[in-house]
């Protein structure tokens, strides 16, 4: 119940264009549980109520933590994430993580910082969520878009594989697409015919957010190469997705 009061409030928020503290809270709150769900992130400490650095600006937001996973020999972890608004709500449109002793002084590592850390920054109590068992959000326009966009991206990418690859899928190809949330970096696609997984990359550089016109969109498919995850991965595709059939684009 709390947590579904902080998300309409969140919403509500993102709606009139202000951005505000549980707006950033609701949004890392659901990009920690896509890594735990659907990444395996096992490192985070789900349940624990931790220090949140935060600076709102005008067109991103930005977070920092060294508090929200504990990794095996590394004395120190710190995450950082940027956020933006889109369709009504804040998401976290980039995250990093930093083995602070090994990388504290490099470019990269002390641009992310400065990013959060100046005078308007602030310092929240954030709760990591203690169950993250994927909740979809109702049927939208902006997912329907993304969902037409991911299968244009099958017809063209998978009729490609078989014209200059030397792959044989069939035709008519059985799929089932992981469902998603339209701040999801990311889903999967079961390939029913070879029992093959591939990653549908949301958040590439030319778009780390998803567009307002996916009529021409396409999205880069990749697959995924390492037997477990191609286990595992399998298993919650078939539990939590889509079945479709999708019509292969002929040669030319």
């Amino acid at each position: 119940m709390a947590l579904t009061f902080v998300a309409t409030i969140a919403s509500q928020a993102a709606m009139s264009g202000e951005t505000t503290t549980g707006a950033i809270s609701d949004a890392l709150a659901r990009r920690v549980c896509f890594d735990v769900y659907w990444e395996d992130r096992t490192s985070v400490r789900l349940g624990a109520t931790i220090p949140l650095e935060i600076r709102i600006g005008s067109d991103f937001s930005y977070g920092w933590t060294t508090s929200l996973e504990r990794r095996p020999h590394i004395s120190k972890w710190a995450n950082y994430f940027a956020l933006k608004p889109f369709s009504g709500r804040e998401i976290v449109v980039s995250e990093e993580g930093f083995d602070v002793d090994a990388v504290g002084k490099t470019a990269n590592y002390l641009e992310k910082r400065a990013k959060v850390f100046n005078d308007k920054a602030r310092s929240i109590p954030f709760k990591i969520p203690s169950n993250c068992e994927p909740m979809f959000d109702p049927k939208t326009n902006a997912k329907s878009q993304m969902m037409s966009a991911v299968v244009s991206s099958i017809r063209h990418q998978f009729g490609d594989f078989n014209e200059n690859s030397g792959t044989h899928y069939p035709r008519q190809l059985k799929v089932i697409i992981g469902n998603f949330n339209i701040d999801y970096p990311a889903t999967w696609i079961y390939i029913d015919a070879t029992r093959e997984v591939f990653m549908v990359n949301f958040s590439s550089e030319e778009s780390s957010v998803a567009p307002n016109n996916y009529r021409n969109w396409e999205y880069v498919l990749q697959q995924v190469d390492n037997p477990d995850s191609v286990f595992e991965l399998s298993k919650k595709i078939r539990r939590e997705g889509i079945s479709l059939v999708v019509t292969l684009e002929s040669p030319r």
